[in-house]
């Protein structure tokens, strides 16, 4: 079942209901959630305001290693937040890029280790 409440455009919200009542998580009254909803809004780096994050610079994304690390925390970001269809795929589509992520850096090391044995005898010779 989908959420009661309207939204700004004046169209039922759609969002699916959470498990305890009649709304979606963006538009439950119930202050639990409310407080979540809060932590959500400066989790995705946004407040009410529509201000930038603080830190937007926070992730430096060079390496493979970096890549993993932004990929980690935004799935645990994600996992707290309510069931929903969107949550599951969303997690399942970071995972399948963390997947592929590891797959990388576990390619380039060995191609790392294979060009330390060439270059070296290729060196020594």
């Amino acid at each position: 079942m989908n959420c009661v409440e309207i939204n700004r455009f004046g169209q039922p919200c759609g969002a699916p209901r959470l498990l305890s009542g009649k709304h979606c998580f963006w538009h439950s009254p119930d202050p639990e959630i409310v407080i979540k909803r809060e932590e959500s809004r400066k989790r995705a780096g946004r407040s009410k305001s529509g201000k930038a994050p603080a830190n937007p610079g926070r992730y430096k994304l060079v390496t493979v290693e970096d890549v993993r690390g932004l990929l980690a925390d935004a799935i645990n970001e994600t996992v707290v937040l309510p069931k929903s269809i969107a949550k599951g795929r969303c997690i399942a589509y970071l995972a399948s890029v963390i997947l592929k992520a590891l797959e990388t850096g576990e390619i380039e090391e060995r191609l790392k280790i294979l060009e330390e044995k060439v270059y070296g005898r290729t060196e020594k010779t």
